[in-house]
């Protein structure tokens, strides 16, 4: 049996299993409709609904000595998290006699399942973003909830009304990092989506019936912030007026202050890269740089400071969030 790395991304754990599989067809078709699946490293739970991580409250304090001098040795204070893997589930049917006439029955089939292949990486997304556990015992605890209160770790621009946010997360072990159920693997090695074909049956709707082909989609999974210094927000800026001039020296702050490292990312949606993207007109500008076709599958990537910048659309990534005080 094939097994992966911990801390593969979802390509990099359908590469490892089968490169022309259709784990990979599974995996590129998400990350391609949602960038953040692109970045978050998955491991293994330590438990099976849910994994249980250390996050410090303070760190050690030595001491200075003199020789023969006796010190009182210090103490390092840790919390206890846990948070949940959630199940995303679908079934998608389609009609036999449709499928069969086509040219490539198999390619069509594969076609409409990608579409509820994206439905269920816009859930996911949408999810790691905003879902909150206490809320929606349900779902994974998202990155907004853990970011609902301006701090050191959460900056306002200070707008009213329209509102979107900026997000950066350091991905990494011990940082910030998806889970999935440690007794999850899928037969040919470790994967967080499954699609199964259900074969053929006779669909039921009252009292009419149809022979349709049956596919069922699943995910399991979970996100855990084990460093708040790895997560941070801007917030509070109106997506009607935004200008990359008047957030980019917040946004510098809010970097300055976070735990960057080589998996940084920034997330935006359409709203705030168009206004990076007119920023980059000025003659001015020193952060904001074009993409070079670094991206995965050969697309550019804005960079802020040479920190990648992902788009996520506005349907994910809202013009419409709560103001943050």
């Amino acid at each position: 049996m094939a097994t992966t790395a911990a801390g593969f991304t979802l390509v990099e754990m359908a590469k490892n299993i089968s490169p022309d599989g259709k784990q990979m067809v599974i995996a590129e078709t998400m990350v391609k409709k949602m960038a953040m699946l692109l970045d978050i490293p998955f491991f293994a739970s330590n438990d099976i609904w849910a994994h249980k991580s250390l996050r410090q409250a303070k760190i050690a304090s030595p001491s200075w000595r003199g020789i023969n001098e006796y010190i009182t040795g210090s103490t390092v204070l840790t919390t206890d998290q846990m948070d949940v893997i959630g199940i995303v589930e679908d079934f998608a049917a389609y009609d036999k006699l449709w499928i069969d006439r086509q040219p490539n029955p198999q390619q069509a089939r594969l076609g409409r399942a990608k579409m509820y292949i994206e439905g269920m990486a816009q859930e996911i997304c949408s999810a790691f973003l905003y879902a909150n556990n206490k809320v929606t015992p349900k779902k994974p605890h998202g990155i907004a909830p853990r970011l609902n209160a301006t701090g050191r770790y959460v900056i306002s621009q200070g707008d009213a009304s329209n509102l979107t946010s900026v997000y950066v997360v350091s991905w990494g072990e011990n940082k910030v990092y998806g889970v999935y159920p440690k007794t999850g693997q899928s037969p040919e090695g470790d994967f967080l989506v499954s699609m199964r074909d259900l074969g053929e049956r006779v669909d039921v709707s009252s009292s009419a019936k149809l022979i349709v082909y049956e596919d069922n989609f699943k995910f399991e999974g979970g996100l855990v912030v084990e460093d708040n210094r790895a997560l941070g927000r801007l917030c509070n800026i109106d997506n009607t007026t935004a200008s990359a001039t008047a957030f980019e020296d917040n946004l510098i702050k809010l970097i300055d202050r976070l735990e960057v490292n080589d998996k940084t990312v920034i997330y935006m949606n359409e709203a705030l890269i168009s206004a990076a993207r007119i920023r980059m007109k000025d003659k001015s500008n020193v952060h904001w740089t074009p993409g070079q076709g670094a991206g995965i599958f050969g697309a550019p990537v804005m960079r802020f400071d040479e920190i990648p910048i992902r788009k996520i659309d506005s349907a994910i990534l809202l013009n419409t969030e709560s103001a943050v005080s």
